[in-house]
């Protein structure tokens, strides 16, 4: 699908499954590919598992939350875009759940 040059419109969609993102692991975590709900654009997102800290300390786990908040973040420009909005997107909201 082609990405949709839609105005800037704060708004929450439905939860999408991990399986539907292709979870890929990394070495801090698993990234999904995400595709936004409003727009089409298409991004990825990484969900990062652990906190590393510089030696002497240990790595330390973070406990899973069962699910990734996203916010678009195409890169395309959306008309209406606040300036100050820190995500480059057109104002979609949803979750990865897994």
């Amino acid at each position: 699908m082609e990405h949709k040059p839609i105005q800037f419109e704060v708004r929450s969609f439905d939860d999408v499954s991990a399986a539907d993102c292709s979870p890929q692991q990394t070495v801090d975590g698993i990234e999904y590919a995400v595709m936004c709900p409003a727009c089409n654009g298409r991004f990825t997102v990484e969900e990062v598992g652990s906190i590393y800290r510089k030696a002497p300390f240990a790595k330390q786990a973070k406990p899973a939350s069962g699910v990734v908040n996203v916010v678009c973040e195409c890169g395309e420009e959306h008309t209406g875009r606040p300036p100050a909005d820190p995500f480059v997107g057109c104002g979609a909201a949803w979750r990865i759940r897994k």
